[in-house]
């Protein structure tokens, strides 16, 4: 894999790579350029090497700008940015089409943070564990359509109060649940889970989640290509 500074010095990487024999080059450190910077340093390094020469872009997930990148003969790309969004965005978490959504956050009791906090006598036990039953009840109810919005987002930031007093994602939880995308989806985690999906609590949880946007982002792919055929 080419780790470069530019353009330039990518080109000369894969050029050196090639003449040592690789007919499949990686361009890595993608992540964090713009768009445009991308396509320079692909459009240079592609240049000065031979069109049957592969080249795969690491890191990269620009899909909405797959056309831009027409006729640079890339053979391959992928990104983690789908699966790691689902846990590590403070704000899309969940993919769809038309819009991205953040996760109700209810945190565990086991979870190490609270955990601390209870030991050390900060947090009390049995509030915060009643306090999370009530907040994941609320949820599910919603879902359920047993309860109405404004009662859930009460449980949920009762609980969120109670560990962390300065964060406020009511609005965007009213978003999420008004809206409901997991009702939307026909992609085999929201069927099978539902709402469990848009819930940031746990690695089961939050992993279903990360596939739920990979598939999302297969799908946009898919579709993408389609358009450029």
């Amino acid at each position: 894999m080419i780790q470069s500074w530019g353009p330039r010095s990518a080109a000369g990487y894969a050029r050196e790579l090639v003449g040592n024999g690789y007919a499949y080059i990686g361009l890595g450190g993608l992540t964090m350029h713009s768009t445009s910077r991308i396509y320079d340093i692909v459009s240079e390094a592609r240049s000065k090497i031979p069109d049957d020469v592969c080249i795969h872009l690491f890191g990269f997930s620009r899909l909405g700008s797959l056309e831009a990148f027409n006729g640079l003969n890339i053979t391959s790309f992928d990104s983690t940015s789908p699966l790691i969004q689902a846990f590590k965005d403070d704000v899309n978490n969940y993919f769809s089409e038309h819009e991205h959504y953040t996760a109700i956050r209810i945190p565990q009791v086991i979870e190490t943070s609270v955990k601390k906090r209870i030991q050390s006598g900060i947090l009390n036990q049995e509030d915060v564990q009643r306090a999370e039953n009530a907040a994941l009840s609320a949820v599910r109810k919603y879902a359920q359509r047993e309860i109405c919005l404004s009662k859930a987002l009460e449980n949920l930031q009762t609980y969120e109060d109670l560990l962390f007093s300065s964060r406020d994602y009511s609005e965007a939880y009213a978003r999420t649940l008004s809206e409901r995308p997991w009702e939307k989806c026909d992609c085999r985690v929201c069927k099978e889970v539902g709402v469990e999906v848009i819930i940031f609590r746990g690695f089961n949880r939050n992993k279903r989640r990360g596939f739920h946007n990979l598939n999302y982002s297969y799908q946009q792919l898919k579709k993408e290509r389609d358009t450029m055929t």
